[in-house]
């Protein structure tokens, strides 16, 4: 995975906001021809972490995007391409209710992810649906209110409603044949 991301140019791309990042030309230009690079905007961190009830710290989701796109998904194609016919999106279509290749109008009574932003194509949408597999896997969204926050959009929140709402991805995400993550990033490491 590793070395998919140093061949694709992966980088993780910060400006203070958005609209810096729109009025700095830079995606405009062709600096990032050549770069598989994910925006990150610093009014979208907390420094301190999540704050269990207050604001989500982005960080965790838009660098996990870049893991997926530029190592994960080129890395097991057959198991994590974002496009159809892939494990991931296999299961992503059971997760919706049926395969949509855009945002339908309503998502089916018995669906558990319902992405809803029309911005998003397919892809888009399956590396959206790794981020909340593989956090709730990992127990970033299991902390008071935020199965609440996110129930418009993703509702097996924790590792329990994983297994029971979403087996075909529960499967896929802890086969140790994939080296997925077991432990959520906390940004305190030790080398042994």
């Amino acid at each position: 995975m590793v070395s998919s991301m140093v061949t694709k140019n992966a980088a993780m791309i910060m400006f203070d906001t958005e609209f810096e990042a729109e009025r700095s030309g830079l995606f405009d230009s062709d600096a990032m021809d050549s770069v598989l690079g994910q925006g990150l905007w610093g009014d979208e961190t907390i420094p301190e972490g999540s704050q269990p009830g207050g604001r989500f710290d982005a960080t965790l989701e838009e660098v996990l995007h870049l893991v997926t796109d530029a190592g994960v998904s080129p890395t097991y194609p057959t198991a994590f391409s974002p496009d159809p016919g892939s494990l991931l999106t296999d299961a992503m279509d059971l997760a919706r209710g049926g395969y949509f290749e855009t945002i339908p109008d309503a998502y089916p009574d018995d669906a558990w992810y319902h992405y809803d932003d029309t911005t998003c194509d397919y892809r888009c949408m399956a590396v959206e649906y790794y981020y909340w597999v593989q956090t709730s896997i990992l127990g970033a969204q299991d902390y008071p209110s935020r199965c609440a926050e996110i129930a418009n959009e993703w509702e097996a929140c924790t590792l329990s409603q994983v297994q029971t709402m979403d087996p075909a991805s529960y499967a896929l995400f802890t086969d140790p044949q994939y080296m997925l993550p077991t432990v959520l990033p906390d940004g305190n490491y030790n080398p042994e």
